[in-house]
């Protein structure tokens, strides 16, 4: 309100003072043209009234004649024209060239003599403004501005005019608008911020109570929501962002608990394993092959642990994207061949065919060593859960601006039920099975395919077996 009105009041200001000279121009200019007016049909008419009397005048006194004849001729001259539309809205004084009063339209006392300074200034040939206030009535006191002119012949001062008319309408539209300037435009401006400020107050009121409920939430209570206005305003958009906001932490949170969940209750097997051996162990002195066979199992469970968190911290930087991926155009073929050389001797020992088709060369774009882990954690999986004698094939195909990878088993398969949860962390469909890891594997499978900006599909059917389709995008070389 401050600015508004600083910025309110220079530019009334500056418009008041420029509308208040262009006015003022405009009024003395039209004096100015009243009065050249008069002069010249004053002239005209004595010219043609000198015309007559001409031979009728003694020359030898021929100058003071002309003198008296010129009081009579103005003073009968005003007489005749004064119901002229040239003495419209204003009044005329003829003045002698020594400033004596000779005749005027309008009979004011005020305006019958000339003051020494505007007589001193005419007499050196110069027009002159100036402003008088006149009592027209008793309680009736009206603005004058009067403009008084030099008429000469061959370089002599025959005569004075002067022509004066009231103020009183301009000055009437400066006083309006100095009332709208400076006193409605005011009001007005602090009406409008005083509405503004309550209509702010009733905008801004859904952010306080937004504020309130923020000040609320806390990892205790995240499920905590704020109320979405029944609006279509940017105050809708900000509580449903925050909201959505608050939807991924809540996730995020509960992740985490469920992480720590899990992994205490994935440490705590080998962890309780590892008390009970070492304190049956150490309840009596032992021979040394009597500790020699306590420690491998001890070492077997210190095994499961580091694996445990080897693979968490591998997890939690795939999904933190701290792990940068080198990528470079790669043929995943021989990659797949490697890969299915490491796990040949187990797939011959339990009797289960290994099988690679290609039917094009499928170069994509990706980082090697990444990859590898992805087909050896598929294959792993495959090779534990496929019953002997039964088949897993790898097929290579392009499909679109893909590399299409499949693998295909033969063995227990799963349910519809456990598929939406295959990639979560420690999500096992047999947690009982001796086979059995920690749930890890899938997920970071799908954390490193999301990383190379691909994408897992999985089909299977309980008892029939299991289909991975991994789509990677073609290297552009």
């Amino acid at each position: 309100m401050a600015i508004i009105t600083l910025l309110f009041f220079l530019f009334s200001l500056t418009l008041y003072q420029k509308l208040s000279q262009t006015l003022n121009d405009n009024f003395d200019s039209l004096l100015q043209s009243k009065a050249e007016g008069m002069v010249n049909s004053i002239d005209i008419s004595w010219e043609s009234e000198k015309l007559k009397i001409s031979n009728e005048i003694n020359t030898e006194n021929q100058d003071n004649t002309y003198k008296i004849l010129f009081t009579k001729f103005v003073q009968r001259w005003i007489n005749e024209k004064s119901e002229s539309p040239l003495f419209t809205n204003v009044v005329v004084h003829i003045f002698s060239p020594e400033g004596q009063y000779i005749t005027s339209s309008r009979n004011i006392p005020e305006m019958n003599f000339l003051r020494s300074e505007i007589f001193n200034s005419i007499s050196n040939g110069d027009s002159h403004f100036d402003d008088i206030r006149v009592q027209i009535a008793p309680r009736s006191i009206v603005p004058f501005r009067k403009l008084s002119i030099p008429v000469t012949e061959n370089n002599e001062l025959m005569y004075i005019i002067q022509v004066a008319s009231p103020l009183n309408l301009l000055v009437s539209m400066l006083k309006n608008l100095r009332f709208v300037l400076f006193f409605l435009l005011p009001i007005g401006i602090v009406v409008s911020g005083v509405v503004g400020s309550f209509l702010a107050k009733i905008t801004l009121a859904p952010f306080n109570r937004t504020i309130e409920t923020i000040h609320k939430i806390t990892a205790e209570n995240i499920s905590l929501r704020i109320a979405v206005p029944d609006t279509k305003d940017e105050i809708r958009t900000l509580a449903a962002t925050f909201n959505e906001m608050l939807d991924r932490l809540e996730q995020s949170l509960h992740s985490q608990r469920q992480l720590i969940e899990d992994m205490a209750h994935e440490l705590r097997t080998p962890l309780s394993i590892l008390k009970g051996e070492l304190t049956v162990t150490l309840k009596r002195s032992r021979s040394v092959q009597e500790y020699e066979s306590v420690l491998p199992a001890i070492l077997e469970e210190v095994n499961k642990i580091i694996k445990l968190v080897e693979e968490l911290l591998l997890l939690a930087w795939w999904e933190s994207d701290v792990i940068a991926l080198d990528l470079r155009p790669l043929d995943v073929v021989p990659i797949l061949q490697e890969s299915l050389e490491d796990f040949q001797a187990i797939a011959e020992k339990k009797k289960i065919a290994l099988k690679l088709s290609s039917s094009d060369r499928v170069v994509i774009f990706g980082d090697r060593d990444k990859l590898k882990r992805v087909f050896l954690n598929l294959l792993d999986n495959a090779v534990k859960y496929t019953p002997a004698s039964g088949k897993i094939e790898v097929d290579v195909a392009r499909e679109n601006n893909w590399g299409k990878i499949i693998f295909r088993d033969t063995g227990v398969g799963m349910t519809e039920q456990d598929i939406p949860h295959l990639f979560k962390r420690f999500y096992r469909i047999n947690k009982h099975s001796p086979s059995a890891g920690f749930g890890l594997g899938l997920s970071i499978v799908k954390s490193i395919v999301d990383a190379h900006r691909g994408k897992i599909e999985v089909k299977s059917q309980l008892n029939k077996g299991s289909v991975f389709t991994i789509y990677l995008p073609l290297s552009l070389h």
